[in-house]
């Protein structure tokens, strides 16, 4: 039968081609490639994110276009991973509470029709997935997502086609932004991707570009973001440059609850984090660029992935490219020895040493 037929391809799919549906800036895209994938086709709306990702990748086929637009016959049918981060808004923690305090009924009208789009998301994106019909699937996530309706019809159609799930909580070495992964494979066995491994955090002063001594702190009188969240009994979001991480940073880095770095000894001095330092505690590579739009580079990484994902990237490209069923307590060097041994096979090149020794402490 066809179904037959598509689950007999899609588990004989090898090597590290992938594509990505909402990409954005490209920052789950880049862990990817750290992990030894190759970006084949990415699909994104917005031209700003589009002139982001393009800086941080050669020779990928971008399409311009609402998700709903896209033509199937453009996207490849030989590649092994197919990766998105759904669109949030309607799941974040604080668009929800939001929408609950809103009054105005055309506003609520709004954030119904909102809702209703992000419903409808789905089925496009089974559509996507039934064309490329990968081998994995990786879906990036805030938590609520688990409690969505797009969640439980992308499940019950995975699970239809013979995809495994898994789904593990994720953060970052250096932030508590949280997340979750959702993997999705076709092979008869799941993907452990627990234990998640990441780097040794190190204090925040470590990522800063202009040292504490030398920084610009303004007192809270200067700060109109900072007074009126004060104004308004939220509390100040801000941490000590000697702390080990720091709290999300959102898209909207020009609200009340903008996070500032705090005097370690001046109080109420606060001084803001460069967009350059957002992404190095996000653990993205120093040789990432954002452009030199800073509203654009801030959504960037307010909507983009921290680097919890390197190490579930890594097990894919294993599981994908090595044939490896990753047991998480075999992980040592002899893995970065097998890698390189294996370059080439099944079109999957050697994961970059740099990459094994962060993410997986080799």
């Amino acid at each position: 039968s066809s179904f037959d037929r598509n689950l007999a391809d899609r588990r004989s799919k090898k090597g590290n081609k992938a594509v990505e549906i909402f990409s954005g800036g490209g920052t789950l895209s880049k862990f990817a490639e750290l992990a030894g994938f190759k970006m084949a086709t990415v699909v994104e709306r917005d031209d700003n994110f589009v002139d982001v990702f393009v800086k941080n990748f050669d020779e990928v086929t971008t399409i311009v276009a609402d998700v709903h637009d896209v033509e199937m016959e453009d996207l490849p049918r030989d590649a092994s991973l197919l990766q998105f981060g759904y669109p949030c808004t309607e799941f974040s923690v604080s668009n929800i509470v939001s929408a609950r305090k809103a009054k105005d009924a055309n506003q609520s009208e709004k954030a119904l029709e909102a809702k209703r789009t992000a419903n409808y998301l789905s089925l496009a994106l089974v559509n996507i997935i039934r064309q490329v019909n990968p081998r994995v699937i990786l879906i990036e996530e805030v938590k609520a997502f688990q409690n969505s309706l797009p969640f439980d019809l992308l499940k019950f159609e995975l699970e239809r086609m013979k995809y495994k799930i898994s789904i593990e909580d994720m953060t970052g070495s250096f932030t508590e932004r949280k997340r979750i992964a959702i993997v999705a494979v076709a092979d008869k066995e799941a993907l452990d991707i627990s234990n998640v491994s990441y780097q040794t955090p190190v204090p925040i002063e470590t990522h800063l570009d202009v040292p504490v001594q030398e920084r610009d702190f303004q007192p809270i009188a200067l700060r109109p973001r900072e007074s009126g969240a004060l104004r308004k009994g939220l509390g100040i979001r801000s941490h000590l440059p000697s702390d080990l991480k720091i709290n999300t940073i959102t898209t909207h880095w020009t609200r009340h609850n903008h996070l500032s770095l705090k005097h370690p000894t001046k109080e109420h001095h606060y001084s803001d984090f460069t967009v350059n330092e957002v992404r190095r505690i996000h653990g993205l590579p120093e040789d990432f660029q954002l452009g030199d739009k800073i509203t654009i580079a801030r959504a960037v990484l307010g909507q983009g992935v921290v680097d919890g994902f390197a190490d579930v990237l890594s097990r894919i490209y294993k599981r994908v490219c090595l044939d490896e069923k990753v047991d998480k307590n075999s992980i040592d060097s002899s893995v970065a020895a097998s890698i390189l041994e294996q370059k080439n096979k099944n079109n999957c090149p050697a994961q970059p040493l740099g990459f094994g020794q962060i993410a997986l402490g080799f």
